[in-house]
């Protein structure tokens, strides 16, 4: 599911605070988590993503690092 969000940054710079695709601790819930946390300014914007294809995407058309520490299975 993608949100439209729209932050007018008033040419703020943004900066990737942190940006991270993950297998979950908990064995019990399936697939990775995908958070990327933005600061602009005095804003702090924190986002999670439904999946993690939704964020690489996302960092990508915005130019964004990110990394992808899933486990890869056997």
């Amino acid at each position: 599911m993608m949100v439209n969000v729209t932050a007018r940054t008033n040419g703020e710079k943004i900066e990737v605070r942190y940006s991270r695709i993950s297998t979950h601790p908990n064995p019990e819930i399936k697939g990775p988590v995908a958070y990327l946390d933005l600061d602009i300014g005095d804003l702090s914007l924190s986002i999670a993503f439904s999946t993690a294809q939704e964020m690489i995407e996302f960092c990508e058309a915005h130019n964004f690092p990110y990394e992808d520490d899933r486990e890869v299975a056997a």
